[in-house]
């Protein structure tokens, strides 16, 4: 029972790892180790601290100049779109489990991913998206094809220009607000799927950058409010992404530690089918092998997802 519940934990982990990530392609070839973004001064003392009052909707900005700020603030356009491949090496951790492993995540443009897990004492856990059949592999369930919500979650999980694609993912996207999250003060973004799920984005307002989201995740018991918190920026030759990315859904909190980040070119093979997924999804003479599925959706990767700057 242990083992199972273990393992639905480590499988519900996948599912936030990417969903709110902010990772983006640098211009090196390896960034190891990275430099820290400097800390800006503090500001004078004010008594006492407070957010800052929302300011009237007719004063929101868009969400087309929020965008803008983000993507200036960790690089630009260009430096996002100058390479095709990154993987990451981290570790995870679910502290109130006593759980903690590596992991490694793969990602290819325009939409291929693999990530891998060794939990000790539990395996690997493995899950990817090959741009049509997104698939997860555990030592519990064994290979399963991923579909419903959480297909279309992998989809955006595997999109490597992601940053540069909210429209495209989130055809309805409005400023609805201003909140605090751990001290800053944010705008509210809130961005609606094709399939009508709301994700809220948290975007600092002296920074620009990506800080927090808040969604309701797929996983295997279902769908679970989740915050992610995305802190640590670091600057990886020109690109900052967070070091630190925590995940609180109802009692557990998962966080993810990057420890390297490498621009080497992967080839595409590195992204085909397992052979056991493979056979779920073949055709024998005239009959199609169903995919298997659990009675539960299974759990996709995960966005990844502050203390920036």
């Amino acid at each position: 029972m242990l083992r199972t519940r273990q393992l639905t934990s480590v499988v519900t982990l996948f599912a936030c790892v990417t969903a709110a990530s902010a990772w983006s392609p640098a211009r090196a070839q390896d960034s190891t180790p990275a430099k820290p973004v400097p800390k800006q001064p503090a500001p004078p003392a004010t008594a006492p601290d407070a957010p800052a009052a929302a300011p009237a909707a007719e004063d929101l900005p868009a969400v087309a100049d929020i965008l803008a700020k983000y993507i200036k603030a960790i690089g630009g356009e260009e430096a996002l779109r100058s390479r095709s491949s990154r993987t990451i090496e981290a570790e995870f951790s679910i502290p109130s489990m006593s759980m903690s492993g590596n992991m490694t995540i793969r990602n290819k443009a325009p939409d291929l991913l693999v990530m891998s897990m060794n939990v000790p004492g539990l395996g690997d856990v493995r899950t990817g998206y090959d741009g049509k059949i997104a698939w997860a592999e555990d030592p519990a369930m064994g290979p399963m094809v991923i579909e419903g919500a959480q297909l279309e979650q992998m989809k955006r999980d595997a999109d490597f220009y992601k940053e540069l694609n909210f429209q495209k993912h989130y055809p309805t996207m409005k400023t609805t607000g201003t909140e605090e999250l751990e001290g800053k003060n944010c705008y509210a973004v809130t961005m609606s799927d094709a399939g009508g799920s709301e994700t809220v984005a948290l975007f600092d307002m002296a920074s620009g950058l990506l800080v927090g989201m808040k969604a309701d995740a797929a996983t295997p018991m279902g769908d679970m409010p989740t915050v992610t918190y995305l802190r640590d920026y670091t600057d990886y030759d020109g690109v900052l992404l967070p070091q630190v990315t925590e995940t609180a859904m109802a009692s557990m909190k998962q966080v993810i530690k990057v420890k390297s980040v490498s621009w080497d070119a992967l080839e595409t093979d590195a992204f085909k089918l397992p052979p056991q997924i493979k056979a779920l999804t073949e055709k024998t003479g005239d009959e199609q092998i169903p995919p298997l599925a659990p009675a539960t959706p299974a759990a996709p990767g995960g966005t990844g997802s502050p203390k920036g700057k």
